[in-house]
Order: C-alpha cells, then sequence, then structure tokens
C-alpha cells in the first residue's frame, strides 16, 4: 500500500491520459485491426525467408514506424515527468509557458507552469500562488511542507516522493491532504 501512496500521482495521470477522448479511439481502432488480422505462426520460417518478406513497401514502412515509436518512447523514459500539461489550470486563471507577471514580479514559466528560475522563488510569490489555487492563508504545517519539498528539490533536482515527505517532514497523510 505504502508503494501504491509513491506512485499515486503517476497513476492519476495515466488514467486520464489513457481516458482521453483521442487515447480511446486509438485504442479501439488499434483492438479493431488486432481482431480482423489473420496470423498463422509458421514453425520453421529461416532468415532468409523472413528478410525476403520484410522487403516489401508496407512491411518497411511498418518497421520504420516502430523503430521510431520505440524510440520516442525510450527518450520519454529520459525525462523526469511522463506527462506535460499545457496550460496548467488554476481555480482562477490558466498559467501558460513564457512570462507571467505575479505579485509584481516578472516570472519566466515552463510548459508545465513552474517557475524556470529556482532562485526567483520567494515567500511572497508562494503565498500568491496559493490564493490562485483557493488556500486563503498557509500556516506554519504549509510551510513545513512547502520548505520540505523545496530543499529537497534545491539538493537533488528532483522532487521527493509522497512517501518520503511523509516519512521524513513530519506531516501525515491524512493532513497533507487536508492542507493541499
Amino acid at each position: 500500500m505504502k508503494l501504491l501512496g509513491d506512485d499515486i500521482v503517476t497513476i492519476l495521470n495515466t488514467v486520464k491520459n489513457l481516458t482521453q477522448p483521442y487515447m480511446l479511439n486509438a485504442m479501439n481502432n488499434a483492438i479493431s485491426v488486432y481482431k480482423k488480422l489473420d496470423i498463422e505462426i509458421e514453425e520453421n520460417v529461416s532468415y532468409f525467408q523472413l528478410f525476403k518478406r520484410m522487403n516489401t513497401p508496407e512491411v518497411r514502412n511498418d518497421i520504420v514506424f516502430g523503430m521510431k515509436f520505440l524510440k520516442n518512447l525510450a527518450s520519454t523514459k529520459k525525462q523526469k515527468s511522463f506527462t506535460k500539461i499545457n496550460p496548467v489550470k488554476t481555480n482562477r486563471r490558466e498559467i501558460k509557458m513564457g512570462t507571467d507577471e505575479f505579485i509584481g514580479n516578472h516570472i519566466k514559466l515552463d510548459e508545465n507552469g513552474h517557475m524556470k528560475n529556482f532562485n526567483k522563488w520567494n515567500e511572497e510569490i508562494a503565498k500568491g500562488i496559493a490564493k490562485l489555487e483557493g488556500l486563503e492563508e498557509l500556516t506554519d504545517r504549509h510551510w513545513i511542507v512547502i520548505d520540505f519539498m523545496r530543499n529537497e528539490y534545491q539538493a537533488k533536482g528532483d522532487a521527493p516522493s509522497i512517501r518520503k515527505l511523509i516519512k521524513e517532514s513530519g506531516v501525515e497523510t491524512k493532513e497533507l491532504y487536508k492542507l493541499f
């Protein structure tokens, strides 16, 4: 159960992405094609026969498509996040990639709505973002979580898992979800 907690955001993003209309349509198309396939596996096929069968434009195109697909799939594994959300929706507005004026500060944002320059962050910006997200006040318990997350990110270049946050910050799971 603890491992599930570590991966809950990834799981929810995966479910969200898989249930988008374009993805459902693509999966239905793939299933329809698969059902129509009449594949008979031959036991004794030589490599020469395989290469000969591969020498058709259709098969070559399909192989190139498969290779490109696998290459792109492999490149996404190198990224820290599998999902790109643009624009990021908040309760009050959309934050888009580019520059955003926020409490008198010009802040450059990435495609996920995150600040590009870690060092430009300050408590006033945090309070402003909290208000945009519907939190009128950040309590001491909020700051414990925020400071822990920032320190971990600054030290390691990546946000800690929920499990690590709960285990090391002293903020329990239920409280974390009540806070944010």
